[in-house]
C-alpha cells in the first residue's frame, strides 16, 4: 500500500486478520501473521485479505496472493470511485476469468506501481498470458516487472523476523463487528432463497 506504516496499523487493526506490518521504499507491505479471527465461512485468511477493501488514503494498493494454487493480484487504483480489479492466473492456463470479479488490466497494474512506459505494460501482458507452471514464480516475476520493493516476501514466513516490522492484531470488536454483519448477511440470504 502507498499509505504509512501508522496508517497501515490502523486500517489492520481495523479488520479480522493479524497482519505483519513492513515498511518498504515508498511503500509498506501488510503480510497474513496467523489465522482469520472471523467465524466460519469467513476464516480462510488469504481470500479474506484480497477482498479487504484498502481505504483511499492508503491507495494504490496492489496485492499478491496463492489462492488455491492460482496467482491472484489484486489492484485498487487512487480515485474516490475506483474498483478494486484482480487477476486470476492459473498454471498451466493463464489468465482465467471469476464470475463476480472485475478484471485488472496490464495497465491497471502498472499504473497503480507507478512504471510509466509501454515496455512495462508489454512485459507485464507476456508475462500474464504465459501457461507457466507455478504460481509462486508468476507472481515473484510480476513484481520485478512492476518494480516493486518486496518481492522477498512472496512466502515469507508470518512469524520472519523482518527488520523494522511488527505484529498488528485485530481489534475484538472489529471482529466482533464483522460476524455480526455477516451472520445477519447469511440469514438474510438464507430467507430469500438466494443460497439453493
Amino acid at each position: 500500500m502507498r499509505g504509512g506504516v501508522d496508517s497501515v496499523s490502523k486500517w489492520a487493526a481495523s479488520g479480522v486478520v493479524p497482519l505483519r506490518v513492513i515498511p518498504l521504499d515508498g511503500w509498506t507491505a501488510a503480510l497474513p501473521a496467523g489465522e482469520s479471527r472471523a467465524a466460519a465461512p469467513y476464516d480462510a485468511c488469504l481470500p479474506m485479505l484480497a477482498a479487504r477493501r484498502v481505504p483511499g488514503r492508503l491507495r494504490a494498493a496492489l496485492g499478491f496472493f496463492v489462492i488455491d494454487g492460482k496467482a491472484v493480484i489484486t489492484v485498487q487504483p487512487r480515485g474516490l470511485r475506483a474498483q478494486a480489479r484482480f487477476v486470476v492466473w492459473e498454471p498451466e492456463s493463464g489468465v482465467m476469468r471469476s464470475p463476480g470479479l472485475p478484471v485488472a488490466r496490464p495497465q491497471d497494474l502498472q499504473r497503480a506501481a507507478r512504471r510509466p512506459g509501454p515496455r512495462a505494460a508489454r512485459a507485464l501482458r507476456d508475462l500474464l498470458r504465459s501457461p507457466g507452471d507455478d504460481a509462486r514464480s508468476l507472481l515473484a516475476a510480476a513484481m520485478v516487472t512492476l518494480d516493486l520493493p518486496g518481492g522477498e516476501l512472496l512466502g515469507a514466513a508470518p512469524s520472519a523476523g523482518i527488520a523494522g516490522s511488527f505484529v498488528v492484531e485485530p481489534a475484538p470488536r472489529a471482529v466482533s463487528g464483522f460476524d455480526s454483519a455477516a451472520q445477519d448477511e447469511i440469514a438474510l440470504r438464507a430467507e430469500l432463497g438466494l443460497d439453493r
